[in-house]
């Protein structure tokens, strides 16, 4: 998984700046300033629109007591696509108009509910802990001394209670 995460983070932002010299030198740098700022704008309002719909109907599945799976995996998406709209680029605009669209967001969740029902059936996923056990020793042992300590049952109102001797 972190190789895969770091190739990503190292191939998307190259693939970000070829397209963007390509597109540049196809229509001019301002032209191209300006289809990024637009490519936001819209993106951001469409993942706002879809958003509001996900959460209503979201609530209405919580309202009839539903799992909400289909709307869960409707907010991730939107909230990658949301971030991949506003990041600058070409390429990253592309995937989050993907999945910010209803019709390519609801293929790319039935594929990977496909993908995933495929894999438990299967029992080929691994589960991991990176839990650390810690062992007493001698070192964490604290040595003392215990009185037992008498407190009065009933003091009287005003007065503070009892002292330890």
């Amino acid at each position: 998984m972190f190789r895969i995460l770091l190739t990503l983070f190292i191939v998307i932002p190259i693939l970000e700046i070829y397209l963007l010299i390509k597109v540049g030198e196809e229509i001019g740098l301002f032209a191209t300033l300006v289809t990024i700022v637009l490519t936001a704008i819209i993106g951001a309002s469409l993942v706002r629109r879809e958003g509001i719909k996900t959460i209503n109907s979201l609530q209405t599945r919580l309202n009839n007591q539903e799992l909400p799976g289909k709307e869960l995996a409707d907010g991730a998406m939107l909230l990658l696509a949301g971030i991949l709209l506003v990041t600058p680029g070409f390429f990253t605009d592309g995937v989050g108009f993907i999945l910010a669209f209803p019709v390519t967001r609801a293929l790319l969740r039935n594929s990977l509910t496909a993908i995933l029902s495929a894999h438990i059936q299967r029992g080929s996923h691994s589960f991991y802990s990176h839990t650390t056990t810690t062992r007493a020793t001698d070192s964490d042992t604290i040595e003392g001394e215990f009185k037992p300590h008498q407190e009065q049952s009933n003091p009287e109102e005003g007065q503070p209670p009892a002292k330890l001797p």
